[in-house]
């Protein structure tokens, strides 16, 4: 999916959905969607927070998912795809970071998405909403 599809698709689901606060990864392919959203006049009132990855950041936020997975803090959907993109990720440590990837030809992007959105809810209550239709 192209960059005008993704952001078109995000401001369609922030339009019908309306919520308090939209985290978005804002590394490299990431920052045009980004920017776009922040130049929307449409979309001027919702809250935009931008996370740039990189090894420090991603460390940090698994970290933060992985406490939360060990103290049954989150419920993770019946989802093969997000708990196959679990199982595959990988880790070395290289220079005193730690260097998360995938397989090639696998992805991670579900999983990624998820750890973001619950390492920009840290600290606060969370609570959920089950979707049962696609956008």
């Amino acid at each position: 999916m192209g960059y005008e599809q993704q952001y078109e698709y995000l401001k369609n689901l922030c339009l019908k959905l309306k919520p308090v606060r939209v985290t978005m990864d804002a590394t490299g392919m990431g920052a045009p969607v980004a920017e776009r959203f922040e130049g929307d006049k449409y979309l001027a009132g919702f809250k935009l927070h931008k996370i740039t990855f990189s090894s420090k950041s991603k460390h940090e936020m698994a970290r933060h998912f992985t406490k939360l997975l060990e103290d049954k803090l989150i419920l993770l959907p019946n989802d093969n795809r997000l708990l196959d993109q679990m199982l595959n990720q990988r880790f070395r440590d290289s220079g005193g970071m730690r260097i998360y990837a995938c397989p090639t030809g696998e992805h991670d992007d579900i999983l990624w998405s998820l750890i973001l959105c619950v390492f920009d809810q840290r600290g606060e209550v969370l609570t959920y909403s089950v979707l049962r239709k696609r956008f």
